[in-house]
C-alpha cells in the first residue's frame, strides 16, 4: 500500500510539472496560427495541419470583363466565354505547407496548399501574408491552375489556424470601447460564409468598407488622438520625441495638402511605432533605400518628415520641385518617372511602394488608420 501510494504521488507531481510547462492537455482546439508558433516550430511546419478560420466561396470569372457588346440597348459581356465557377472552402478543409517566403525579412508569408472542392485531384495554393498588429497570417492571394490572383473581401479576410491540445496564452490584449465591443469581438463565424468574386489580378475591386483613402487632402485625427495611439501601441517611447515627430507631420502635411493621416500610418510601420533605433537616429521615417550621392540618412527629424511629404506629394501631384513649399530634400524625387502626378490611393500608392507586397503593406496602413481612429479626432 506504501508503495501504491509512493507512485501515485510521484504520478501527480510528473502530471503537474507537465501541466505547468505545456498547459492543460485537453481535447484539440482551434487556435489562431501567430508569430509565436512559428519562430518555435519553424521546422517542423510540415507536419501541422492547416485551416481557414472561417468558410468562404471565391467566385472566378470566365468572361473578360474589358469585352462588351450592346444588345436590346444594353451594355452586355462580349465575347462567348461567359463561364463563371465558384469555390466554396469550410473550416473543416485541411492544407498544409507547401513554401515559406522570407523577403523581406519580418514579413514572412505562408504558402498552404489546400485541395480544390470542385476536384480533389488538384491543389489551389493559398497565400497567406503575416499581419504583425493582429498577430495572425491572412488570406491574401491565390495560384489556381499557374495563375495568380490577388483577393479583396469585403470584411475581415479568413486567417491560418491550427489545431491544438495545449493551452497557448493569448500574448496580446486589445482595448475596444463597450459601444465597439459587439463589432469586434474575434470569433470565428461558422454561418454565413463571405464571398469574393475573382477574375485576374488586375480586375479585383476594392470593397472595403473603410472606402479609399486619398493621398492628397488633410487628416482628420488631431495631435492629441495620434499621440494616445502610439503611446499606447509603444508605452516607451519617448513623449518629447514623438510630440516633435507629429507636429512636424501634421505641419508639413498641412503645407504640401498631404493626408496627414496615411503619412503617420506610413511612419508607425516604417518604424515599428519608434521603436526602430536605426530609422530613428537617420531620421528616414520613410524607409527611402539609399541612393546615389545620398547615405540614407538626413540629417534632421524635420528634413526626414519633409521627405517623406514630397514623396507623397510627387506620386499625387504633378507640382515640380520648385514650387514645393520647403526646399527639396526628397532623394528619390527624380525617380518618380511616369508616376508623378497619377497616384491617388493608397491601394495606388502600395503597387508601387511595396509592388512585391502591396496587399499586406496596405492592409498594414489601413488597419494602423483604423486603430488610429478608435481615439477620437
Amino acid at each position: 500500500m506504501k508503495n501504491r501510494k509512493i507512485t501515485f504521488v510521484l504520478a501527480a507531481v510528473v502530471a503537474l510539472a507537465f501541466i505547468a510547462v505545456n498547459g492543460f492537455c485537453e481535447e484539440p482546439k482551434i487556435v489562431p496560427f501567430t508569430w509565436e508558433i512559428f519562430s518555435n516550430v519553424r521546422n517542423e511546419l510540415t507536419k501541422l495541419d492547416f485551416y481557414f478560420s472561417k468558410p468562404f466561396s471565391l467566385r472566378i470569372n470566365g468572361q473578360n470583363n474589358s469585352n462588351m457588346d450592346v444588345n436590346g440597348g444594353m451594355l452586355i459581356p462580349g465575347g462567348n466565354n461567359n463561364s463563371s465557377e465558384i469555390l466554396r472552402f469550410t473550416v473543416d478543409v485541411t492544407g498544409k505547407l507547401d513554401n515559406i517566403s522570407d523577403v523581406p525579412q519580418g514579413r514572412e508569408v505562408l504558402e498552404i496548399s489546400f485541395p480544390n472542392p470542385n476536384n480533389t485531384k488538384k491543389n489551389i495554393r493559398f497565400k497567406f501574408a503575416r499581419n504583425m498588429n493582429k498577430n495572425r497570417f491572412e488570406l491574401a492571394f491565390a495560384v489556381i491552375d499557374t495563375v495568380n490572383y490577388n483577393l479583396r473581401f469585403p470584411d475581415e479576410a479568413p486567417y491560418l489556424t491550427i489545431k491544438s491540445t495545449i493551452n497557448i496564452p493569448n500574448t496580446e490584449a486589445r482595448a475596444v470601447p463597450i459601444s465597439d465591443e459587439h463589432n469586434n469581438s474575434p470569433q470565428i463565424r461558422q454561418g454565413n460564409t463571405d464571398s469574393v468574386s475573382i477574375s485576374n489580378i488586375n480586375q479585383v475591386t476594392d470593397h472595403n468598407r473603410y472606402g479609399a483613402i486619398f493621398i492628397a487632402g488633410q487628416g482628420s485625427l488631431s495631435r492629441s488622438a495620434l499621440m494616445r495611439y502610439i503611446r499606447t501601441v509603444n508605452i516607451h517611447v519617448s513623449e518629447r520625441t514623438l510630440g516633435d515627430l507629429i507636429d512636424c507631420y501634421l505641419l508639413e502635411a498641412h503645407k504640401e495638402g498631404i493626408n496627414s493621416d496615411l503619412a503617420i500610418a506610413q511612419m508607425c510601420r516604417t518604424t515599428s511605432f519608434l521603436r526602430n533605433e536605426n530609422i530613428m537616429q537617420t531620421y528616414n521615417y520613410a524607409g527611402f533605400t539609399s541612393t546615389p550621392g545620398w547615405s540614407g540618412r538626413f540629417s534632421s527629424m524635420r528634413q526626414g518628415v519633409i521627405a517623406h511629404i514630397q514623396h507623397l506629394k510627387g506620386y499625387t501631384s504633378d507640382v515640380r520641385s520648385y514650387d514645393l513649399k520647403s526646399p527639396l530634400y526628397d532623394p528619390r524625387w527624380n525617380m518618380l518617372g511616369s508616376f508623378r502626378g497619377t497616384i491617388r490611393t493608397l491601394e495606388a500608392l502600395s503597387e508601387k511602394w511595396t509592388p512585391y507586397n502591396a496587399r499586406v503593406y496596405e492592409n498594414d496602413i489601413r488597419t494602423i488608420i483604423n486603430e488610429m481612429r478608435r481615439y477620437g479626432r
